[in-house]
């Protein structure tokens, strides 16, 4: 699929099947398989900060994490409206910059730091950047006028960004911390994505290209849940998402910017060495210049098997202002689980709507009941599908009335925001008597509705012949149920005569409505 690039270069290959380049922030220049040589990022200081990321000895939080990272195959479309052959940046959409974010802050998640945002300003410029390195085919640190689609913009993202080639939207973010391959020892792109004190990011792609600005003069340490950065992140690594993806090529602790790991030595050690054998530490790199804040880099021996627990040891990390040590250790263990299509144990992996219900996790449309699970065969209520439609719209800015406009939805409802902006916004207007019923259940027929109006109530004639048996063209939704099919978010069941059903009156059932959701975002949104 392709190539990153950290400021700071690097050729790699990631799983046999995915080859691309990568440069890393911080590098002054090189093309995707050239060399470069390097000006120093700025670096930060590592502090201790509790209550940061997730709890590494809860397995649920940690397996929900990895489970966010397993999920980005389920990333809305990049939705670029740019052109590389004029030199037009354009955008990507909201949605798509939103699923690289989010991949980025479950890696943070996971090794202890806090999430970061986008930056908006620098998306212009990576934006810039990315449609350079498209043009080129190639990927620098340092451009200027002769490349194709110079402007000012892709000379300041190019100069301070992770750079891809062949790669594009998580799928990027997920490369840049594998960060794998004999050139890229460092693993710059990495460090700058897990850096502490990375409060925002700017975020440009164009088709397999994608341009991570994150290089930036810290004036203050960034907080850690540990003391330290290190990856494989503490507590449990399931072998069937890290290992796919490179992730434990290499090993890696970031420690503070008034630290030196010059001297440090690095010992792993196995809960199962007397059947497996001992696990060796190979290609040290200790590296006290680069990528955010000084840092330790090896590969190991061997791979880690299911049930093995790894406990990472550095020894001799100086503080040379005082002349103090301190040692490092974390462990992690190697789970053999592998993940469903979606983090809900209630939903399993060959579920007939699987796919959909892990695009609205991945989404963050829902994150599922409080124990966890997602109860696809419940009915789906009016209250909590305003608050699907509300987050699928991207959560737009909105305050809500002080006064309700519902005679049943009080303003301490939990869903009250979302319905009042279901209201205010002409998706729905309730009942004839002045309420909403929020604790009922949805038909499919007001299903249907509530869609055709979120996407803004487009021009449609309805055919004067139904698609479907069981609705006429005398009911009281019929227009929006035709529309519904006619742009494919519901083809109804299929009747052994050969004819359809809608069943408009029945009521849509959780999982029945995340396909109608991500239906209604890939056919009608985009």
């Amino acid at each position: 699929m392709g190539v990153p690039l950290s400021p700071r270069r690097a050729s790699v290959r990631v799983a046999s099947a995915l080859s691309f380049v990568l440069l890393a922030a911080g590098t002054t220049g090189a093309s995707a398989a050239g060399s470069s040589s390097l000006a120093s990022p700025g670096s930060v200081p590592v502090v201790s900060g509790a209550g940061l990321g997730i709890d590494p000895n809860s397995p649920a939080a940690v397996r929900s994490a990895w489970w966010d990272l397993a999920a980005a195959a389920y990333a809305p479309s990049m939705g670029f409206t740019g052109n590389v052959t004029t030199c037009t940046p354009g955008t990507t959409s909201a949605a798509f910059r939103a699923s690289e974010l989010r991949a980025i802050n479950a890696f943070r998640k996971l090794v202890g730091v806090a999430p970061t945002l986008e930056n908006t300003n620098w998306s212009t410029q990576a934006q810039a950047a990315a449609v350079a390195m498209a043009a080129a085919h190639r990927l620098s640190h340092t451009i200027d006028v002769s490349w194709p689609c110079y402007s000012v913009d892709a000379k300041l993202g190019a100069s301070s960004s992770n750079l891809a080639l062949g790669l594009d939207g998580p799928g990027a973010m997920v490369a840049y911390v594998a960060d794998p391959g004999s050139n890229n020892g460092e693993a710059g792109h990495r460090r700058w994505l897990l850096c502490p004190s990375l409060d925002s990011v700017g975020l440009g792609d164009a088709p397999g290209v994608n341009a991570t600005k994150v290089f930036q003069d810290f004036i203050s340490p960034g907080p850690t849940r540990d003391g330290f950065v290190a990856w494989p992140n503490p507590g449990l690594v399931p072998l069937a998402v890290a290992t796919p993806a490179g992730l434990l090529d290499r090993f890696s602790l970031q420690v503070g910017l008034d630290e030196s790991v010059a001297n440090t030595t690095v010992s792993v050690t196995s809960s199962q060495e007397a059947t497996l054998g001992a696990v060796g530490v190979l290609d040290l790199v200790r590296d006290d210049s680069y990528y955010c804040s000084p840092g330790l880099v090896w590969r190991t021996s061997r791979v880690p098997q299911v049930g093995e627990t790894w406990t990472m040891t550095v020894d001799n990390i100086v503080k040379p202002s005082t002349g103090g040590t301190r040692t490092v250790t974390w462990s992690s263990t190697f789970s053999g689980e592998v993940p469903d299509s979606t983090p809900f144990p209630d939903v399993p992996r060959d579920a007939a709507f699987a796919t959909d219900i892990g695009w609205l996790r991945w989404m963050a449309i829902t994150t599922g009941y409080a124990d966890g699970t997602f109860r696809p065969a419940n009915s789906q209520a009016r209250d909590a599908m305003a608050a699907f439609m509300y987050r699928s719209s991207g959560s737009p800015a909105y305050t809500p009335p002080a006064v309700s406009p519902f005679t049943d939805v009080p303003t301490n409802h939990p869903f009250y925001k979302e319905i009042s902006w279901l209201a205010q916004n002409q998706v729905s207007t309730g009942y004839a008597d002045g309420t909403y019923r929020p604790a009922d259940p949805i038909a499919r027929d007001a299903m249907a509705a509530f869609l055709y109006r979120l996407a803004g109530r487009p021009a449609y004639t309805p055919p004067a012949t139904s698609p479907f048996v069981d609705v006429s063209p005398a009911q009281a939704f019929y227009k929006e149920i035709c529309w519904l099919a006619a742009m494919g978010v519901s083809s109804g069941w299929a009747l052994p005569d050969g004819t359809r059903a809608y069943q408009p009156y029945s009521f849509i059932t959780r999982d029945a409505m995340a396909a109608f959701l991500h239906r209604h975002h890939a056919k009608v949104v985009g």
